[in-house]
């Protein structure tokens, strides 16, 4: 063999094998389309479009699940800051943003948040009775705060906990009447303190 048909030879063994890497990464792409269940043709230059157009939608939903983020981390930040300052929010009341803080409509429920994990590892001292006063599930601090056991609190009843039941149960009955005239799960409490369960 001559050297220039050497070099010819080299020259399409090279094509052939950058030709065979291309139609293998078709063929991936080809395999993410219809596992994604993007429609396509089954032809290199519809496979093609439909990459870029996947591209783009991914990359839409990115700036979305962004802006998701870090709207999460500052209810997070706000919520963490509301808990370990002991305030409790107004209605109309603002942070130092001039955002409004305690408003239902922008609270948000993040699916695979671990919320009993945030509840147990609060460092407010929080807990969840039954209506007829039964703990039902309290945190660490609540326990320590407490100066009982979490297994002896779930066998107490918050009212053993409280000194001035009377005033506790003028603040339930409000709460209860309010949440039956507006079905609400949130109302205001005695002398408009917020009540939340």
């Amino acid at each position: 063999m001559s050297a220039e048909e050497k070099r010819r030879y080299d020259r399409n063994l090279r094509e052939q094998q950058r030709s065979f890497k291309i139609s293998q990464q078709i063929k991936e792409l080809r395999s993410v389309l219809s596992e994604s269940n993007i429609p396509f043709k089954p032809n290199k230059f519809s496979i093609l479009l439909s990459v870029v157009e996947y591209i783009k939608q991914l990359q839409a939903r990115a700036i979305m699940l962004d802006a998701e983020h870090r709207k999460l981390i500052a209810t997070i930040k706000q919520t963490s800051d509301l808990v370990n300052s002991g305030q409790t929010p107004q209605e109309d009341e603002k942070d130092k943003h001039g955002q409004n803080i305690g408003n239902d409509a922008d609270m948000l429920f993040v699916q695979g948040l671990d919320y009993k994990g945030v509840f147990h590892q609060c460092t407010a001292a929080l807990s969840v009775a039954a209506l007829d006063g039964r703990i039902l599930a309290c945190n660490n601090e609540f326990a320590s705060v407490s100066g009982f056991s979490r297994q002896q609190l779930l066998r107490q009843s918050v009212f053993n906990l409280m000194q001035n039941h009377e005033e506790v149960f003028k603040a339930m009955g409000a709460m209860l009447s309010s949440s039956d005239q507006t079905g609400s799960d949130a109302s205001q409490g005695s002398k408009g303190v917020p009540m939340y369960w």
